[in-house]
């Protein structure tokens, strides 16, 4: 809670999105979800633990960081208002296949600026960003995120490379 509101006083006009994967790494994901009620949205890194933030009341947005794995992933989002991270193309041959019983409201893409774990390359996102915007399994808005490999480090340059390509990406589309 501490850290919480100290991310609050350096970015007051901010929405914040507070990560509580792998069990709020040790802490509890529920126990810590309630804790930092006043969070935008929660990321996980699954959609099993999306689902047991929902099955314990968590209204709030939540942001499953690996995407899904299978189409029946993908169905129990839609079902649970979970929005999804699609930064692979399996994950969007899967949104072309299913028949969703409702769409999703807001999805994520991911491009990969330099961690080489997740995302896409930028050569990928023209066909993703068709894929996304042409589904009827998706009706609301698609953000884009990457993960920097160096952030920690605030003067390293891969950091503003990074930058540099996602900010580029967001401006080209």
């Amino acid at each position: 809670q501490h850290n919480f509101e100290r991310v609050k006083q350096l970015a007051p006009n901010s929405k914040i999105m507070s990560a509580i994967k792998a069990d709020a790494y040790g802490h509890g994901l529920i126990q810590v979800a309630q804790a930092l009620h006043d969070s935008d949205a929660f990321a996980v890194a699954r959609v099993s633990e999306g689902l047991l933030l929902r099955a314990a009341g968590i209204q709030q947005a939540i942001v499953i960081l690996e995407g899904v794995s299978c189409v029946a992933d993908l169905q129990a989002a839609a079902d649970n208002d979970l929005s999804i991270v699609f930064h692979h193309a399996s994950q969007l041959q899967f949104l072309t296949t299913a028949q969703l019983s409702k769409p999703l409201r807001f999805c994520w893409l991911m491009l990969e600026t330099g961690m080489h774990r997740l995302g896409l390359n930028i050569d990928q996102i023209d066909h993703a960003l068709q894929v996304l915007t042409t589904s009827p399994n998706i009706t609301g808005e698609i953000g884009l995120m990457s993960h920097f490999a160096n952030s920690d480090l605030v003067a390293d340059p891969r950091n503003q490379q990074q930058l540099d390509a996602l900010v580029e990406c967001a401006e080209r589309y």
